[in-house]
C-alpha cells in the first residue's frame, strides 16, 4: 500500500493552506511520487503520496510538502535558475536583513532554500511563508555580469560574487578563495586565469546595481 501522510500532517497542511490562501495565491495538491519517471507508465505503484501547498509570491514561488515518512513537513524554494528555466538564467538575491529574516523563520541553504517543521502546529509554517511574501529580492541576470561571462553555478554566486572575499589559499588551478557571508566562512576553488576568476575580479572592482525582481517581472 502506498504510504500516506499522517492525520496530523493532513490537518496541518490544510490549516496552512487555509491561512495562506486568505492573503496569497495558493493551491493545495495531492501528488503520487514515483521512484522513477517511467514507473507510472509501466504500472508500478507510487512510493508515497505527497501533499503540497504552493504559494505564488509575485514572480517566484515557494512550496511545503509532506515528507515521505508522512510525519513531517518540508519547505522549499529556489533562488537559482539556469537556461532551462522558461524565463532564462536568473538568481534571486536577498539583502542582509532579508537573509536574517529567512534564518529566523527556519529557512536555510541556497539553490534551493529549505526548511522543515513537525506536524501539529501550522503557525510557524504560515509565518515562514508570510515572511517570504514580505521580502523584495533583487535579481541577478546574465547582463549584470561582465561581458562574455558564463552563467555561474549557485555556490559561486552566493559564496563569491555576493560574499566578502577575505583571503586566498594556494595558486594556479587549485587556488581557493576564502569568503564570508553573514559571519559564515566559505572556501571556494576559483582557478587563477579562469573565466570565473575574471568575472569575480571585474565584479569586485565594479559591482552592478541589481534591479528588483518585481521590476524585471513586469
Amino acid at each position: 500500500m502506498t504510504d500516506q501522510p499522517t492525520s496530523a500532517v493532513e490537518a496541518t497542511m490544510h490549516a496552512v493552506y487555509a491561512a495562506l490562501a486568505q492573503q496569497l495565491p495558493a493551491r493545495l495538491e495531492r501528488r503520487p511520487v514515483f521512484g522513477h519517471w517511467e514507473d507510472e507508465e509501466l504500472g508500478f505503484p507510487p512510493l508515497y503520496e505527497q501533499l503540497t501547498v504552493t504559494v505564488e509570491l509575485g514572480g517566484w514561488s515557494a512550496h511545503c510538502n509532506s515528507s515521505r515518512d508522512g510525519a513531517a513537513i518540508d519547505g522549499l524554494f529556489s533562488t537559482y535558475h539556469d537556461a532551462r528555466d522558461p524565463a532564462g538564467p536568473h538568481a534571486l538575491v536577498f539583502a542582509v536583513d532579508e537573509r536574517a529574516a529567512l534564518r529566523e523563520h527556519g529557512w536555510h541553504g541556497v539553490a534551493p532554500c529549505r526548511a522543515s517543521w513537525a506536524a501539529g502546529d501550522p503557525a510557524p509554517i504560515v509565518a515562514a511563508f508570510r515572511v517570504l511574501a514580505s521580502l523584495s529580492p533583487r535579481v541577478l541576470l546574465p547582463e549584470d555580469l561582465p561581458p562574455g561571462s558564463p552563467w555561474p553555478w549557485p555556490r559561486f554566486i552566493d559564496c563569491v560574487l555576493l560574499a566578502e572575499v577575505i583571503g586566498s589559499e594556494g595558486s594556479g588551478a587549485g587556488r581557493i578563495l576564502v569568503t564570508r557571508t553573514d559571519d559564515e566562512l566559505h572556501r571556494v576553488v576559483v582557478a587563477e586565469g579562469s573565466p570565473e576568476d575574471a568575472m569575480w575580479r571585474e565584479w569586485s572592482a565594479k559591482p552592478p546595481v541589481l534591479r528588483r525582481l518585481s521590476q524585471w517581472r513586469r
